[in-house]
């Protein structure tokens, strides 16, 4: 059987929060990372997501804690689903 992994990122979302390294509110940026998993180079066997923040000051990049990395994942799904619906009217507009 054959198969294939890819890892693609999308910078998400910006907010002024706590620097662990700065020790101050800094710009930070919210990165959701998608690895897909396919077999046969159509169908896609499975998909793990993951949310991680970026300041913008030290360009450190962490983990977030679970309960608010889950909160991150439906709220970017849904603005993926709205994007995506939003983009189908258009093009049946056209």
């Amino acid at each position: 059987m054959w198969s294939n992994s890819s890892v693609t990122f999308r910078d998400m979302e910006t907010t002024e929060i706590q620097c662990p390294r700065y020790q101050a509110i800094r710009k930070h940026t919210f990165r959701m990372y998608e690895k897909k998993d396919k077999a046969y180079s159509v169908l896609t066997m499975s998909t793990e997501q993951q949310v991680t923040v970026v300041c913008h000051g030290c360009l450190f990049e962490r983990q977030l804690e679970e309960k608010l990395e889950e909160k991150l994942l439906v709220k970017f799904a849904k603005e993926d689903l709205i994007r995506s619906a939003f983009s189908l009217s258009e093009r049946v507009k056209h």
